[in-house]
C-alpha cells in the first residue's frame, strides 16, 4: 500500500511538473506573439533531414506567436556559396541561415551574423527551462562557438559512423568490422553485380575533405597546426590514408568518385550498397519504411580502428541570424524555440537528426533508434580526437579555403589523375600560403 501511494505522489509531482512546463512554453509563445505579431522572417536552408524537423515545427509556431516564416531552399553548395559570398548584403533578404559547422569561424570573422550570447540571457526571447542551453550535446555546441562568442544555434548534430546490411553480413556469417583491415576485407567479399560494397561522400572538393578527415586521424595523419599556423600535410600517415581510400575504390558503386551525400544516402536506401559510412543525420532517413527500402535491414556500429586508434569528428548544422536582418529579437526568439529542449523531440520525431543531451539518452528512444548507440560510441571517438588536440574540422576562418584546396588534390590522387606525393606536396604549398595570407 505504501509503495502504491508513493507511486500515485510520483504520478501527480511528473504530471504537475510536466503542466508547469508546458505552461512556460506557452507564456514564451504568448510573450512572443505580443511583441513580434505579424513579423515576417525567411529562413535561407539546404534540403536536409533537419530542415523536414524544423519546417514540422512552424504551424503550431506560427498559430501561436503571429510570425510567419517562409522558406528558400536551395543546394547545400548553393547556400555555402551565396552566404559566404554575400552575407552582408541588404539585398540578400535573409533573417535567419542554416550555417554548416565548418563555415563558423569565418562567420564570425566576416561580420556577417550576429553574436547570440547577449540575446539569449533575455528571458523574453530564450527562457532558461524551456530553451535549456545546458542540454545541448557539448560538442554539437562547441562548433559554433568561436572567442566565447555563439554564432549558430545547433539543430542537426553529426558525426560519421558505419552502417551496415545485417542481412547480407549474417549471408556471409560476418561481424561489425573492429579495423579497416577488417572493413576492406568485407568489402571483398560484398561486392556483387547488383550491390557495392561500400559507399560514402567522396565527391570532388571539400566533400572529399569531409571524408578523407576521418580516415587522416587513424592512419596517423595530420591536417594543420593552428598554434604554429602550418600545414602538416605532407606525412607517411597521409600517404597511408590516401593509400587505404584507393584501394576501397573497386568496391564502389559506377561513379563513385563522383558520390555525394545524397547519392550516398540514396544507394543505401534503395539496397544498392552493403556498407556505408557517413554522418550520423541520415539515418532517420535510412530507417523511415516510407522512404527506404532496407529500413528495419540496417544495423550500425563506431567506426573501425586505424594503426593510430579510432576517431571520427562531429559536424552538424546551425541555425544563425543574419547581421542585416531587420528583425533581429523575433529571429533570435524563433531559432531558439526551434532548437529548443522544450520541441526537440517533435522535431527529431519529424526526421530532424538528434543534438540535445536528453532525447540523446532516453531509453525509449534508444530501444527506438538503432543508431543511437552508435552516434554516443562516434561521440566518443571524437572526443578522443579533441584530447590529442585536433578536430575533423579545425577552427579558422580559413578552414574553407583549405579544405577545398585539400578536396580537389586529394580527389585527384584517389582517381589516379596525380601521384599522392604529388599531391600531398601541392596541397601542403598551398594550405600554408592560405595560413600565411
Amino acid at each position: 500500500m505504501k509503495l502504491f501511494i508513493k507511486l500515485i505522489a510520483i504520478k501527480i509531482t511528473f504530471l504537475f511538473s510536466f503542466q508547469a512546463y508546458a505552461n512556460a512554453v506557452d507564456d514564451w509563445l504568448a510573450g512572443l506573439k505580443s511583441k513580434y505579431d505579424g513579423t515576417e522572417l525567411v529562413f535561407a536552408m539546404t534540403s536536409h533531414p533537419g530542415t523536414d524537423g524544423i519546417q514540422a515545427l512552424v504551424p503550431e509556431f506560427t498559430e501561436k506567436t503571429g510570425i510567419k516564416i517562409s522558406f528558400d531552399i536551395m543546394g547545400e553548395g548553393q547556400l555555402i556559396d551565396k552566404t559566404l559570398l554575400e552575407c552582408q548584403s541588404p539585398d540578400l533578404k535573409w533573417d535567419v541561415i542554416m550555417i554548416a559547422a565548418e563555415t563558423s569561424p569565418q562567420m564570425l570573422h566576416d561580420n556577417c551574423t550576429v553574436p547570440l550570447n547577449d540575446f539569449l540571457m533575455d528571458q523574453t526571447l530564450a527562457p532558461s527551462e524551456p530553451f535549456g542551453m545546458d542540454d545541448y550535446v557539448p560538442a554539437y555546441l562547441s562548433l559554433f562557438k568561436m572567442d566565447d562568442q555563439i554564432v549558430a544555434l545547433p539543430f542537426a548534430g553529426e558525426t560519421v559512423f558505419l552502417t551496415y546490411r545485417k542481412d547480407l553480413f549474417d549471408e556471409k556469417g560476418l561481424e561489425a568490422p573492429k579495423t579497416w583491415d577488417e572493413f576492406l576485407s568485407h568489402a571483398k567479399q560484398l561486392k556483387t553485380d547488383d550491390v557495392a560494397a561500400v559507399v560514402m561522400r567522396i565527391g570532388r572538393g571539400w566533400e572529399f575533405t569531409y571524408m578523407w578527415s576521418i580516415f587522416i586521424y587513424p592512419f596517423g595523419g595530420d591536417m594543420v597546426d593552428l598554434e604554429t599556423n602550418t600545414a602538416q600535410i605532407d606525412n607517411a600517415g597521409n600517404v597511408a590514408s590516401l593509400e587505404y581510400l584507393r584501394q576501397l575504390l573497386p568496391y564502389g558503386p559506377v561513379g563513385f568518385e563522383n558520390y555525394h551525400w545524397d547519392t550516398s544516402m540514396t544507394a543505401i536506401m534503395e539496397g544498392k550498397a552493403a556498407m556505408s559510412v557517413e554522418a550520423s543525420a541520415l539515418a532517420g532517413e535510412y530507417e523511415n519504411p516510407d522512404k527506404s527500402r532496407t529500413a528495419g535491414k540496417l544495423a550500425y556500429a563506431p567506426l573501425p580502428t586505424g594503426p593510430a586508434g579510432a576517431y571520427s569528428g562531429v559536424w552538424g548544422w546551425g541555425l544563425g541570424v543574419k547581421k542585416t536582418s531587420k528583425n533581429q529579437e523575433a529571429a533570435i526568439a524563433a531559432i531558439a524555440y526551434f532548437t529548443s529542449k522544450a520541441k526537440h523531440q517533435e522535431y527529431v520525431n519529424a526526421g530532424g537528426p538528434v543534438s540535445r543531451t536528453h532525447v540523446l539518452a532516453n531509453p525509449d528512444n534508444q530501444a527506438k533508434h538503432p543508431y543511437y548507440q552508435a552516434t554516443l560510441d562516434t561521440l566518443d571517438q571524437a572526443a578522443a580526437l579533441y584530447a590529442k588536440g585536433k578536430s575533423a574540422v579545425p577552427k579558422t576562418a580559413k578552414w574553407f579555403q583549405i579544405s577545398d584546396v585539400m578536396g580537389v588534390y586529394g580527389s585527384e590522387a584517389f582517381v589516379g589523375e596525380r601521384t599522392i606525393a604529388d599531391a600531398l606536396a601541392q596541397m601542403n604549398e598551398q594550405v600554408q600560403k592560405i595560413l600565411n595570407e
